[in-house]
């Protein structure tokens, strides 16, 4: 068919070694540690951190299951400060590997030794098994660590799966995907059903054998989580918060790979029970030892600092803005800022404030415990709450900042003040940029344009920071809207700015 790409050569043969007995589902074999390739922004090799607690936070209907996930880093060779983030290497769920490898034809060899190895002819110029694919483990730890099976199949991918469809409905529609000269690749990817099992899922007759699926699906990535704060001896206990999303996709319900999985392997080490039953799991979880005590491991890394940390000098205005989540490393700010204050005999000390939303103000107020004894100490002056479900005003954080606008100018403008932003990127924090550079066009009297000016200064000296991430599935919807429209680096750079951070992440 023309404009259908070449068929990409085939260059990888697996071996099952059925000499060996099946490998328990229970015990994989570590994939993970057997990877070579290097790992994105990771300034660490991957540190096996033994999980304390990971105890929900939030409660009630209406809200996501919010948890605060303790890690034990005492024999982790670098120091942390809270703003530094943290890579985690996730697992996917192992009932959706199990159906893919069901409907791929292997599931009986799925925990059996398998030996991935270059084919002895093929037309591929330089093969190699990829970096991220482990040579020998098994097809359930190959799939369950190592290979993103939500990423949307590329068109070369896709013709590779054309030589294994017999059907002809099945084959037109592949045909179509793949065709570059057709725009359905695009609507195909909006659409929510561009994945693989989906793919195999909406054309039966698509039979592909286990070695083509290696060669095209690319690795499963780290997630980035914002440290929050550190406790225990010798501040051995680093703290993240996470929350799980669900939302649906073509009618049907999909939870975040991390964050489900964090959720799913930490649920032996939690009580449903009241507060006391949640203590007694964490003194269960220090025992690790034990034999008869849970003992999780979570493969974590330090990653590459962005400067997101919180200024020394306390003389100058601190202003966060972090709703949700997104307060997490402000926790860790003001920690520093108690430990500063402590260390020295300081007068010239700042104001510190912090604006936080969440949906209401009895379920999902996160680390509020700590955020009232950061009050009650004076380390916090200012505490501006924002629920968006509560049928009160203001909803959201922007809309604070917007009541108090004077002030923050003031501080920001006149006052050297340090504002960081954390949380999402799609809407929260370019929301509070559009309010900011409307409030200096206002305490300043000038254009926006000159107010945006001013703001991008701000960011250029490092004292307008922000720490935003979005969900996997909105850039794949604006990447889909780009391509439709045949000017993709336009809207892209549109979308996001280049002087944000923006950590594409399964918040999710």
């Amino acid at each position: 068919m023309d404009g259908l790409p070449k068929l990409p050569a085939e260059f990888l043969e697996v071996n099952y070694d059925v000499s060996e007995p099946p490998v328990s589902a229970r015990a994989p074999t570590a994939a993970i540690r057997q990877i070579k390739a290097p790992i994105p922004f990771a300034v660490s090799n991957i540190f096996w951190a033994d999980v304390v607690s990971a105890n929900r936070i939030s409660s009630g209907d209406d809200v996501k299951n919010i948890y605060d996930l303790v890690l034990d880093m005492k024999d982790f060779p670098y120091k942390m400060v809270p703003g530094d983030t943290i890579g985690i290497c996730p697992r996917n769920n192992r009932e959706q590997v199990e159906k893919l490898l069901d409907r791929l034809g292997v599931r009986e060899h799925m925990d059996i030794s398998c030996h991935i190895t270059v084919k002895a002819v093929t037309e591929k110029k330089n093969p190699s098994v990829p970096l991220y694919i482990p040579r020998n483990s098994t097809l359930r730890e190959i799939f369950e660590s190592c290979l993103d099976l939500q990423a949307v199949p590329k068109k070369l991918f896709l013709r590779a799966l054309l030589e294994y469809t017999s059907d002809p409905k099945d084959h037109d529609s592949l045909s179509g995907l793949c065709n570059r000269k057709s725009d359905t690749y695009s609507d195909w990817v909006a659409s929510g059903r561009s994945y693989l099992e989906a793919v195999l899922i909406d054309h039966p007759s698509c039979l592909p054998p286990i070695n083509v699926v290696l060669e095209h699906m690319p690795r499963l990535l780290p997630r980035p989580y914002s440290i929050a704060f550190l406790s225990g001896e010798n501040n051995s206990h680093l703290h993240i918060a996470f929350s799980v999303i669900q939302f649906f996709v073509a009618g049907e319900k999909k939870s975040g790979v991390c964050t489900s999985w964090l959720e799913n392997v930490t649920s032996e080490l939690r009580d449903s029970g009241d507060s006391a039953s949640a203590l007694c799991s964490q003194v269960a979880a220090l025992s690790l030892s034990a034999e008869d005590k849970p003992r999780v491991q979570i493969p974590v890394f330090l990653r590459a600092s962005n400067g997101f940390h919180a200024p020394p000098d306390l003389s100058c205005p601190l202003i966060m803005v972090g709703p949700g989540v997104g307060v997490a490393p402000f926790i860790g700010f003001m920690q520093q800022r108690e430990q500063q204050l402590k260390d020295a005999n300081l007068l010239d000390v700042n104001q510190c404030w912090l604006f936080y939303g969440c949906r209401y103000p009895d379920r999902d107020m996160v680390y509020s415990d700590e955020v009232k004894r950061y009050i009650s100490n004076g380390i916090l002056d200012k505490y501006i709450l924002a629920h968006s479900r509560d049928h009160s005003a203001p909803k959201y954080v922007q809309d604070n900042i917007r009541l108090y606008s004077r002030d923050v100018c003031q501080m920001l403008l006149e006052g050297d003040a340090y504002f960081f932003v954390c949380g999402d990127a799609a809407t929260m924090a370019r929301d509070v940029l559009a309010v900011i550079v409307d409030s200096v066009a206002r305490y300043k009297n000038v254009n926006k344009a000159d107010a945006q000016k001013i703001v991008m200064e701000l960011q250029a000296a490092g004292r307008y920071r922000e720490d935003v991430w979005t969900m996997q599935d909105d850039v794949v919807r604006m990447y889909s809207k780009a391509m439709a429209e045949d000017n993709k680096r336009k809207v892209m750079n549109a979308v996001v700015p280049p002087e944000r951070r923006l950590v594409v992440c399964d918040m999710v």
